[in-house]
């Protein structure tokens, strides 16, 4: 089974901060994700195997999504388990939403160093 890389979840977790406008629970966030990405319910409940965790290989990738993104100034979690956009993200994000989705799936494609494939998982980006 195939499952999203943590880069291919940076553009949906913009997209659920940016929707909620708030503090959002990774348990929300996630499910949100699943939603967006139209994931299979396999990729949603298999255990992380060979991590020292106990949680879903979903909720491991997208750990390392938000602390990607995290370290690069696009989210923060200024309570524990919550997370929102940081002040300046959160202006762009209302300036020019499809902008910063751009430079998230140019970030992505970097950060994989190959080419990304839109669509997979059902996730559409948007025109």
């Amino acid at each position: 089974m195939r499952f999203p890389e943590s880069t291919e979840m940076f553009v949906p977790i913009f997209d659920v901060l940016v929707s909620k406008q708030e503090l959002v629970k990774i348990r929300e966030m996630n499910a949100e994700i699943v939603k967006l990405m139209q994931l299979p319910d396999e990729c949603v409940e298999e255990l992380a195997v060979g991590k020292s965790c106990s949680k879903t290989e979903l909720y491991y990738r997208s750990s390392w999504a938000r602390s990607y993104l995290k370290a690069r100034g696009y989210i923060t979690n200024p309570k524990k388990g919550k997370w929102c956009l940081t002040e300046e993200y959160a202006y762009r994000a209302n300036a020019d939403q499809e902008e910063v989705r751009t430079e998230l799936k140019n970030l992505a494609r970097l950060r994989c160093k190959s080419e990304y494939v839109e669509g997979r998982f059902g996730y559409k980006w948007p025109e």
